[in-house]
């Protein structure tokens, strides 16, 4: 878990998912919680909106993952 930190950005590959630090650190592992709240940084990436013109997620109650 990494807490009070900026993600710059994100990505997935075989081996699992790398998260990048506005600190210069990155965290890896085989899964990625985005819990950082309702104006998320992550929610583009995880609902795999992550193209320009792509149409951002709303809030329907729902849980979403991936």
């Amino acid at each position: 878990m990494q807490f009070g930190k900026r993600v710059t950005r994100c990505e997935e590959d075989a081996d699992g998912v790398t998260v990048w630090f506005t600190d210069g650190s990155s965290a890896s592992g085989d899964l990625l919680i985005a819990a950082d709240g309702s104006h998320s940084a992550l929610r583009p990436w995880v609902l795999g909106f992550t193209r320009s013109g792509a149409t951002p997620a709303t809030s329907t109650g729902t849980v979403w993952w991936r």
